[in-house]
C-alpha cells in the first residue's frame, strides 16, 4: 500500500490451537504491516474482522502468513490452512489546493482531494489574470510544474501556488493577431501597452508627437483581397471642428478611415482588394502643435480574414506572400525564406480559406517546403483498429484522417482510383466530411488516401 490509510479483512484458520499454559503457538496465521505483527489467530475458527490503521509516508506492506510445525500433538483432521476475504482499503484523503499568486483578476482552480500517489495533470490558470505577468506554472515551494504536466500526490496537503513572469509582448501578440509581422516607425516608434487593451489589458499604442508635423506609424502586411476588422481608442484633439492630432488607416497608402476622439474602443472594418501584397498601416499624426487630452492611439483586437474568392494556392510566411517553385514530383513546392523562418511562420490557404494542417510543411535553413499529405497507408488485413482506420462494422472502413476543407482527397485501393463517399476525387472537401471506404477483402484491403489541392485523376 501507498501512503496512511485504513482498512480491515475477514480470515479465519483450521489448524491446531496454541498452548495457553505455555503461551506456545504451533500452527497459526499471522497478519503483519512492514513486518511488524499486528493479529494472530489459531484453532478451529470461524470467520473473524480484523481492522487496522497504516501510517507514515511511502510504501507499506501488508502481509498474511499461515505457519505450520507440521506436527499434530491431538490427531485431530485440520484442513491445515488459512482463508482471507473482504479485504477493504481506505486511503487517507490528501488535497491539493491552487492559490492565485498575486494575480488579482480570476480565480484559481478548485482544490483536489485525491490520495498519496494520485496522479493529476496540472490546470492551467483558468480565469486568473496578473496584468502584464504571464502565467509560468505551479510551485509547490521547491519545484515549479508547468500546466498540463503530471503532479504526485505526496502525503500531506500541498498547496500550489501560481508562478508569474513579466511578458516580453510582441506587437502581434498585443493585438491578438500574432500571426502576423509588424514594424514601427515615425518620429517615435509605437509600444506594447500592458495596462490598457480590449481583450486583456495589452494592445499597442503609439508614440509621443508633440510638434506639428510629425507622425508615428505601425504597419503590417497581408496577401490577397480580405477583410482588415480592428478596434482603436483615439485620444486626439479637435480645434475649431478640424482635427490637429488624430489616427488613420490606410491601405498601400489610400486612407480608409480616420478618428481624433473616439471615447472608447470603437471596432473598424477595412476591406482589401485585390491580389499580391498590401501593406496596412496605422498613424497617429499632428497637425499642430496644441495641447490634446491623452495625445495618442491605442490598436487591438486585429484580425485578417482572406476573401473566399481567392482563387487558387496561396503560401504565406510571416503573413507575406512568396513564389513556392513546384518540385518535379509534383506533389511539394520550395521557397527561400528568411534566416529564422519557423514552420509555425508558413501558412497555407487554399480558396481563401487555411488548409495549412492539409499540407507537411518543412523549413530547412533558409529553404521552406510544402509537401501534400499522403499517402495514408493503412494494411486492414494485417493492422486491427488503429489511429488511423476502424471498422465500422458495417461492411465499410473510416480513414481517421484530419479532412481540411477546401481540399480534394481520393483513395487508391487495389488498381483504381475510388471515389471516397463525402468528399470524392472530383470536388473538395466541406466542413464535417469523413473519408469511407467500402470494407474489402484479401489484398483488397490496402488503401492509400491522396490529398492535393486541385481535382485527382485517376492517372494520378
Amino acid at each position: 500500500m501507498l501512503g496512511e490509510g485504513t482498512g480491515s479483512f475477514w480470515w479465519k484458520v483450521s489448524c491446531e490451537d496454541m498452548d495457553e499454559e505455555y503461551d506456545e503457538w504451533y500452527d497459526y496465521a499471522v497478519f503483519t504491516i512492514d513486518g511488524v505483527e499486528i493479529a494472530k489467530i489459531a484453532g478451529e475458527t470461524d470467520w473473524e474482522q480484523v481492522e487496522f490503521a497504516v501510517t507514515g509516508a511511502g510504501t507499506h506492506t501488508l502481509a498474511w502468513t499461515f505457519i505450520r510445525d507440521d506436527y499434530d500433538e491431538d490427531e485431530t483432521a485440520y484442513d491445515n490452512a488459512a482463508w482471507v476475504d473482504g479485504v477493504v482499503w481506505t486511503p487517507k484523503p490528501v488535497t491539493v489546493t491552487f492559490a492565485a499568486g498575486g494575480a488579482a483578476e480570476g480565480e484559481a482552480p478548485p482544490a483536489v482531494e485525491k490520495y498519496q500517489g494520485y496522479e493529476l495533470e496540472l490546470p492551467g490558470a483558468g480565469t486568473l489574470a496578473n496584468g502584464a505577468y504571464q502565467f509560468v506554472g505551479w510551485s509547490d515551494g521547491e519545484t515549479v510544474y508547468a500546466a498540463g504536466s503530471i503532479y504526485v500526490f505526496s502525503s500531506v496537503d500541498v498547496t500550489l501556488t501560481a508562478v508569474w513572469e513579466l511578458k516580453i509582448w510582441t506587437f502581434g501578440e498585443a493585438v491578438d493577431a500574432p500571426a502576423l509581422s509588424f514594424t514601427t516607425g515615425g518620429e517615435a516608434d509605437w509600444s506594447v501597452d500592458a495596462s490598457v487593451g480590449c481583450t486583456n489589458n495589452v494592445s499597442a499604442k503609439s508614440g509621443a508627437v508633440v510638434n506639428g508635423g510629425q507622425s508615428s506609424w505601425i504597419e503590417t502586411t497581408v496577401s490577397g483581397a480580405g477583410t482588415l476588422v480592428f478596434r482603436w481608442n483615439v485620444m486626439g484633439g479637435i480645434y475649431r471642428n478640424k482635427p490637429f492630432a488624430f489616427a488613420k488607416v490606410e491601405v498601400d497608402g489610400e486612407e480608409q478611415a480616420q478618428e481624433s476622439k473616439t471615447e472608447s474602443w470603437k471596432e473598424q472594418t477595412v476591406d482589401v482588394e485585390g491580389t499580391g501584397t498590401h501593406t496596412i498601416r496605422w498613424t497617429y499624426l499632428r497637425t499642430s502643435g496644441r495641447d490634446a487630452d491623452g495625445d495618442c492611439a491605442w490598436i487591438d483586437a486585429v484580425s485578417w480574414t482572406p476573401s473566399e474568392e481567392t482563387e487558387g494556392v496561396a503560401i504565406l510566411v510571416n503573413s507575406v506572400a512568396v513564389e513556392f517553385e513546384t518540385a518535379v514530383d509534383g506533389k511539394s513546392r520550395t521557397a527561400a525564406v528568411a534566416a529564422g523562418t519557423t514552420v509555425e511562420d508558413v501558412k497555407v490557404f487554399v480558396g481563401g480559406v487555411d488548409v495549412t494542417a492539409g499540407f507537411k510543411v518543412a523549413v530547412d535553413g533558409t529553404t521552406a517546403t510544402v509537401a501534400l499529405l499522403g499517402p495514408y497507408e493503412v494494411d486492414s488485413d494485417t493492422e486491427e483498429s488503429s489511429e488511423l482506420w476502424s471498422d465500422n462494422g458495417d461492411g465499410s472502413v473510416t480513414l481517421n484522417v484530419e479532412v481540411v476543407p477546401g481540399l480534394y482527397y481520393a483513395a487508391d485501393s487495389a488498381a483504381t482510383i475510388e471515389a471516397l463517399k463525402r468528399p470524392g476525387a472530383a470536388e473538395p472537401a466541406k466542413t464535417g466530411d469523413v473519408l469511407t471506404l467500402p470494407k474489402q477483402g484479401g489484398s483488397q484491403g490496402f488503401y492509400k488516401v491522396w490529398v492535393s489541392d486541385a481535382p485527382i485523376a485517376a492517372d494520378d
